[in-house]
């Protein structure tokens, strides 16, 4: 009896019109024979996703309800605090997520290059084209989800009319707009539901906390370095790499500063290097370590991968690429690794994706930006380069467009 009905709460798959519908039929099952199962309310509780269930519903029925008020530690406050938790946490971080039949946004892998945006669901194997761009993207300007939308620096005064401005994608209408931010920006990232920007390519670069909400943005400072490979954890955002110019050559870096700059008195901490000097590479972090890939090295453009774990303040070498890249991007989603773009040793854009197999201890070709089915003759010249981050994207956006045909 127990064991049908924790079945059935802890599902995913099961059907309701509302969260509210299990919290309540929970309620009238335990009720139906309470001296009974009454034991059973904490655990079965603890499958109710409160994440999708209406905050008026939470604080005026759901902690009111006699089964909860009055199991103060196994019911009551293990509900406050997980509403504590999911007002500061952001989308990502939330433990909780909704049932699939309750799921307003789904997970993707989102794309950008030239004046084109794409999303792919690795899964399925399945791409979409998204609304164009109001301006051209090339690679050095990459994505990131901040509080919902996605980010993406503008670059070229020409086509901006001297202004530098940040385009932005709004996953529930499909549709981008702009705005005017105080400098050009080259890379972005996401730490603490804040964006960061920054301008990598310059040897004494500023970078900006951006606060969407109060669209204003405060310059940190950080070390000297160009073309780094950045890359946030939960808690830092890492620079990897990079090149210093001596008497103008180029010297790759294999240094790693990270910091947490939420903090009053932040400062830039060096950690363990990387095993081999490398500038344009990418990264991203994934149960707590962070992984970096491709790069360049001057001339040579690397395949080479490397893990940093924290905790031995360790970088060690992991399976190469099957393709050297650099001015790729790679992309946590749903626990895998996956890298995306950039270009190769002759400097043409690789549209291949790759992704690891933690089983086989490799990594293996999983898809191809399918350009062919959107890109004009003009396009096809221009061999645009595509960035890409992980993304939460509107799922009533997505089941009115039709899959890309590769």
């Amino acid at each position: 009896d127990i064991k049908q009905v924790m079945e059935w709460v802890s599902s995913d798959d099961i059907t309701v019109n509302a969260e509210e519908e299990v919290f309540q039929g929970i309620v009238k099952w335990v009720s139906h024979n309470r001296n009974k199962r009454q034991v059973n309310f904490p655990a079965l509780l603890n499958q109710v996703r409160l994440v999708s269930i209406s905050h008026d519903f939470l604080l005026n029925k759901l902690v009111n309800e006699e089964l909860v008020a009055k199991n103060t530690e196994l019911c009551l406050n293990v509900v406050l605090d997980s509403v504590r938790l999911m007002a500061s946490a952001t989308q990502d971080q939330c433990v909780q997520q909704p049932r699939k039949c309750l799921e307003t946004n789904i997970s993707a892998i989102f794309l950008c290059g030239g004046s084109r945006s794409l999303c792919y669901f690795p899964k399925e194997n399945v791409w979409y084209k998204l609304s164009d761009t109001l301006f051209q993207h090339d690679s050095r300007c990459n994505p990131s989800q901040c509080r919902g939308k996605i980010y993406i620096p503008c670059r070229g005064s020409d086509q901006l009319g001297g202004s530098n401005l940040m385009e932005c994608y709004i996953p529930a209408t499909n549709s981008w707009t702009a705005f005017q931010v105080t400098t050009e920006f080259t890379v972005t990232t996401v730490l603490k539901d804040y964006l960061y920007a920054w301008d990598t390519r310059s040897m004494s670069p500023g970078i900006y906390r951006y606060d969407p909400e109060k669209n204003c943005c405060n310059e940190l400072k950080m070390p000297s370095i160009s073309c780094c490979c950045v890359v946030t954890d939960v808690k830092y955002i890492y620079l990897i790499g990079g090149f210093s110019s001596q008497s103008f050559v180029i010297v790759p870096l294999s240094t790693t500063y990270r910091c947490d700059p939420s903090s009053d008195n932040y400062e830039w901490e060096e950690v363990a290097p990387i095993n081999q000097a490398r500038y344009n590479a990418c990264g991203a972090a994934m149960n707590g370590k962070v992984y970096i890939a491709g790069g360049s090295q001057g001339r040579a453009v690397l395949n080479t991968c490397e893990v940093y774990n924290p905790l031995t303040n360790e970088w060690q070498l992991m399976p190469s690429l099957k393709v050297p890249r650099i001015s790729a991007s790679m992309v946590c989603h749903e626990g895998g690794l996956y890298v995306l773009g950039g270009v190769d040793i002759n400097r043409s854009r690789v549209l291949s994706v790759e992704t690891f197999d933690s089983e086989q201890n490799e990594w293996r070709k999983r898809s191809v930006i399918p350009v062919s089915c959107f890109e004009t003759s003009e396009e096809e010249k221009q061999t645009n380069e595509f960035r890409a981050c992980a993304a939460r994207l509107s799922k009533e956006v997505i089941v009115k467009l039709d899959p890309l045909k590769k």
